[in-house]
């Protein structure tokens, strides 16, 4: 569990940090829609 809230945190900092789109995310992170999921719960 805690390695999948890491893995979540690192993602969106990397999301904010860039300001790349959703659908542009990186694929050695999660699925966009999971971290979209996380990023607005």
């Amino acid at each position: 569990m805690i390695c999948v809230r890491y893995g979540m945190s690192n993602a969106i900092f990397h999301l904010v940090k860039t300001g790349c789109q959703w659908r542009m995310f990186l694929s050695h992170y999660a699925p966009w829609e999971l971290v979209y999921y996380y990023y607005h719960k």
